[in-house]
């Protein structure tokens, strides 16, 4: 097991001992010569995502749109099953849904088999998919056989992410319901450089931005900053929202302190119920 590998699969295990549900991991692989910098004219990218919303791979071609080697790519796509979502001059994009964890594994093995130029003898015939209308939280031992599917893969993968989320309501005297939140993209390079990206707020039952007391929101950004997190300037237009960076491979430490400060977000919730206390007057 690489080191890679280890680190996600013990993040998974650990966010989700503390109350974090996954929301998605994908995988990217782009060509090895064209990180290095060469000019390379005929390539494809290949992307794995299985998130709690659906599982579909997606392959990148670039090259001319004339060529011959782009239309053979794109009728062997087809041929297996992806549909076009995006083309132009220069690239295209397909995308193939996988609607059970059955056809997780021959998924990824078809996208080991394409190689980085798609060099495929004989495409497989597979019709194309819908995205599975059913949202039924995946058990932990799914997400962790689908981790080891796609590391298991003779692909080189160079970008990798994983992310979570954690969400607590409380009740407001009109009977509705303000939801606290915080979010966490975990991401990971070529060259094992580790960012975290966290955003944290409150929502109301329309899943719109509901504005943090501004006690509640100092104290979370100093928690953030406290923690090596560089907070973002939020735009005006950007309510309930906190959202912060930081360079970091130290995910069991992140995962504590996102959990807490989800927690100073509850104050924020009890007061804006009941509304900002005025200051006695001075007389």
């Amino acid at each position: 097991m690489s080191d890679t590998q280890s680190r996600f699969l013990r993040t998974l295990r650990l966010f989700d001992r503390i109350g974090f549900e996954p929301v998605s991991f994908v995988a990217i692989a782009e060509p090895a010569s064209r990180l290095r910098g060469a000019q390379v004219h005929y390539y494809i990218q290949r992307m794995f995502r299985y998130e709690k919303d659906g599982v579909c791979s997606v392959v990148d071609i670039a090259g001319p749109a004339r060529s011959a080697w782009r239309r053979d790519t794109a009728r062997g796509l087809q041929r297996a099953g992806y549909e076009l979502r995006f083309s132009s001059p220069g690239e295209a994009t397909y995308r193939r849904w996988v609607r059970s964890e059955r056809q997780v594994v021959p998924e990824i093995r078809l996208l080991q088999a394409m190689g980085e130029r798609a060099t495929i003898a004989a495409w497989p015939q597979r019709t194309r998919a819908l995205p599975t209308s059913r949202r039924v939280r995946k058990p932990l031992a799914q997400w962790t056989k689908a981790l080891d599917a796609v590391f298991l893969a003779d692909i080189a993968w160079n970008d990798i992410s994983a992310s979570f989320s954690r969400s607590s309501f409380s009740a407001r005297p009109d009977g509705s319901r303000i939801r606290a939140y915080v979010s966490v993209v975990l991401w990971q390079d070529a060259r094992e450089k580790c960012v975290v990206y966290v955003s944290l707020g409150l929502r109301d039952g329309r899943n719109q931005g509901y504005p943090i007391h501004p006690l509640a929101a100092k104290a979370v950004r100093t928690k953030l900053r406290d923690s090596g997190f560089r907070v973002r300037v939020q735009d005006d237009d950007e309510v309930g929202v906190l959202s912060a960076t930081r360079a970091s491979s130290d995910w069991n430490a992140v995962a504590r302190q996102c959990a807490q400060m989800l927690a100073l977000l509850e104050p924020a919730k009890e007061s804006v119920r009941s509304g900002p206390r005025s200051r006695p007057s001075k007389r």
